[in-house]
């Protein structure tokens, strides 16, 4: 789990129609988070030039996700990651996370998010999330 350590909330910010509930959507909800820049995984990713691994941003996606949805849930299906520049926790450390939620079947969350600080998008996350 990287809440709380790797990264942690400072805002949560719903817009409208964000309610949570069998085939109702998320409109959309974006977080603003504060990533941790003394986290033991920039000694390996990279020493002296530290980068948010992708797999740390999809991670904190499916974590702010859980958060939502108050429940734990597994990524069960990703239909495409787009990586479009590198997160320099040094350079951003304060990243905004919007994310678009809509259970389309019972149990099965379709996620739409995005990483992003300003202009600059970082990742595009598409995916099915369920419980675990």
């Amino acid at each position: 789990m990287l809440l709380d350590n790797f990264f942690t909330i400072i805002e949560k910010c719903e817009t409208d129609n964000a309610n949570v509930a069998v085939n109702n959507p998320v409109s959309k909800l974006i977080f603003t988070i504060k990533l941790n820049p003394d986290h033991p995984v920039y000694k390996g990713h990279f020493p002296g030039n530290p980068v948010v691994p992708g797999v740390c941003q999809v991670q904190m996606i499916k974590e702010l996700t859980s958060v939502i949805l108050k429940k734990d849930l597994v990524i069960y299906k990703s239909d495409n990651i787009k990586f479009l520049s590198m997160i320099i926790p040094s350079a951003s450390p304060l990243l905004k996370v919007s994310i678009d939620i809509k259970e389309k079947e019972p149990g099965f969350w379709h996620v739409n998010s995005v990483i992003f600080n300003g202009d600059q998008i970082f990742l595009k996350f598409k995916g099915i999330l369920r419980p675990v």
